[in-house]
């Protein structure tokens, strides 16, 4: 099941951006919220994320699989599966997937957590951007972000 509920609206006016401005849109709205979530639910979160919409309407995602705690993978597949939905019917312009992982930073010898998002355009456009992260006097302190290529789960290769 796919929950979402609106965010903010383009003014009624029709605005494209270059599809890396229109990830970052998707970004600006995550990152901050994946924060609260680390700080408010003792440093982990189940994934959620956003959608830019054809009309430049910015809507929350979220998924549940009707249990009290669901692995992360099903509810990522769960919004991957029903993004990938928006994206074939014509009606996604960008989407994004925020989790919470642990990841080896480049140069690092050990793995850290950190706040992980999914970001795909119908441009074809997609990235992996990682925000290590770790509790400094019971706040968030994120380090410097890293990218890796993103993969093909929304929108299809080409299309």
């Amino acid at each position: 099941m796919l929950l979402c509920g609106p965010v903010s609206f383009a003014s009624g006016v029709n605005v494209t951006f270059a599809p890396k401005e229109e990830a970052q849109q998707l970004v600006d709205v995550l990152l901050p919220l994946a924060e609260s979530f680390l700080t408010k639910q003792n440093g982990e979160f189940f994934p959620f994320g956003a959608q830019l919409n054809m009309d430049g309407e910015i809507v929350h995602l979220g998924a549940s699989d009707g249990t009290e705690h669901p692995p992360s993978n099903v509810l990522i597949g769960l919004m991957r599966q029903a993004l990938s939905s928006q994206a074939k019917a014509g009606t996604l312009r960008c989407s994004a997937i925020a989790y919470d992982a642990k990841v080896l930073p480049p140069g690092a010898k050990e793995k850290t957590d950190a706040v992980v998002i999914e970001l795909e355009h119908r441009s074809g456009y997609n990235v992996t951007v990682i925000f290590p992260y770790k509790f400094a006097s019971q706040k968030v302190a994120f380090a410097a972000p890293f990218a890796a290529s993103g993969g093909h789960h929304v929108f299809a290769v080409g299309g």
